[in-house]
């Protein structure tokens, strides 16, 4: 997110929060690992989810502290110490979302729910055989994204991974489409942040369309997988 184009194109400033309904946003800048400004951007961080009264609370950048991905296996630790424990459940944030590792993944940590949707395009990155902390599930070589349903009168949110396509280990091919409106797991996150071991529900296709023909979705992508 340094990018000139970025900002000249968008014009944000490196972190930010805004509320939506009951909702708090707080948007984080983690290109700058281990700038000068990082010091400043956790000092903000903390006193912006402190003072928010909202009754949900996530938060969103770029580098997960959570990844099983095999170019930086465990994830970012640092962002693990710096945010995760002191900020991030100190102050209840219910979910973490970020990216740059291409590829589904989600992790449970102390009731907070930590979900990798690099899935919009770009190389795919594989997994690691051996998963990270808290892993609860993962989907490879696929394009997709995530659904995110708040309801505020039973105060839980739905999130739903929707894939999209199934793309070829070397990334040079789409080997299917799934049909619309699939959803490869469902999970419910209620607003006590009560942990939740497994997906709420998965729901899979009854068939994907591969060269104009059907084919069994667990000759594919398995949940867990």
């Amino acid at each position: 997110m340094a990018g000139v184009t970025y900002r000249e194109a968008f014009d944000m400033p490196p972190w930010y929060s805004f509320d939506c309904g009951d909702a708090h946003f707080a948007m984080l800048d983690s290109s700058d690992i281990s700038g000068s400004r990082m010091t400043e951007q956790t000092a903000w961080l903390t006193d912006d989810l402190a003072s928010n009264t909202a009754s949900w609370k996530f938060t969103a950048f770029h580098h997960p502290p959570y990844s099983s991905g095999t170019r930086h296996p465990g994830g970012w630790l640092n962002f693990r110490d710096l945010w995760g424990g002191p900020v991030f459940e100190e102050n209840d944030v219910n979910v973490v979302f970020n990216g740059h590792v291409h590829s589904y993944q989600r992790y449970l940590v102390n009731g907070i729910q930590y979900v990798v949707a690099a899935t919009g395009g770009g190389p795919m990155y594989t997994l690691t055989e051996e998963k990270a902390t808290g892993y609860q599930n993962s989907l490879e070589n696929t394009l997709g994204y995530t659904r995110v349903h708040l309801d505020a009168e039973n105060e839980t949110v739905l999130m739903e991974f929707m894939p999209v396509a199934e793309i070829s280990g070397d990334n040079k091919e789409v080997l299917s489409i799934y049909p619309r409106g699939s959803v490869f797991e469902r999970v419910v996150v209620e607003l006590s942040r009560t942990p939740d071991l497994v997906p709420e529900e998965f729901i899979l296709p009854a068939g994907l369309c591969r060269g104009g023909e059907q084919y069994d979705w667990s000759e594919c992508c398995q949940p867990g997988r």
